[in-house]
């Protein structure tokens, strides 16, 4: 993109937009954002068998961006939906590969109204994340989210290392991320944070 031509911040989305409007401000370095969605089984995998997949695929990418020369610190998987439960597993499995992410509107269920299942995945997945060593992670929650929302996620409080944010707004509410300077700056602390 020309840097020299008139655009507003965010107009291609607040992760776009951090990569690219926002790396001079982040000590010199060109920050690789990786935006990952994706949700539920498909191809015969059941759900878990799937994560475990798409979990070592991320972890192979950033490998790869490493060998080209990346530090590994200046890689931060940003996943949505079902993605942010993958990035998060990626990083819970392989933490010396994936120092740290962003998610935004975790769910590992379905759309509302939800079946028991759905119910037990979230109670099963909060219990693994509160049992672990501590995550760094910022994560976004909405509190209309017509998939999971702030209120389902309260477990995230109780997680060491997670900074849990709660927005306005359904699932897709952190599109308007960057309408906050607050949030700005709490996400370009957040990446700081982890170059040092």
């Amino acid at each position: 993109m020309d840097n020299q031509k008139k655009y507003t911040p965010g107009i291609l989305g607040p992760w776009y937009s951090l990569a690219s409007e926002f790396n001079e401000i982040i000590k010199d370095k060109k920050i690789y954002l990786y935006y990952y969605c994706k949700n539920r089984a498909q191809d015969g995998f059941d759900a878990d068998t799937l994560r475990a997949l798409q979990a070592g695929n991320l972890v192979k990418l950033v490998d790869a961006f490493v060998r080209e020369g990346v530090p590994r610190k200046q890689i931060i998987p940003v996943g949505h939906s079902g993605g942010a439960t993958v990035v998060i597993e990626a990083m819970l499995k392989k933490p010396k590969k994936i120092a740290s992410v962003i998610a935004t509107s975790w769910t590992v269920s379905g759309q509302k109204p939800w079946k028991a299942k759905d119910s037990q995945e979230i109670k099963r997945f909060a219990a693994r994340y509160k049992n672990t060593d501590p995550l760094n992670a910022l994560v976004y929650a909405c509190d209309q989210d017509e998939f999971t929302s702030y209120e389902d996620q309260e477990f995230w409080n109780e997680v060491s290392g997670v900074d849990f944010v709660k927005l306005a707004g359904n699932h897709v509410c952190w599109f308007n991320l960057f309408n906050s300077k607050h949030e700005i700056l709490r996400v370009i602390k957040f990446i700081q944070s982890n170059l040092d």
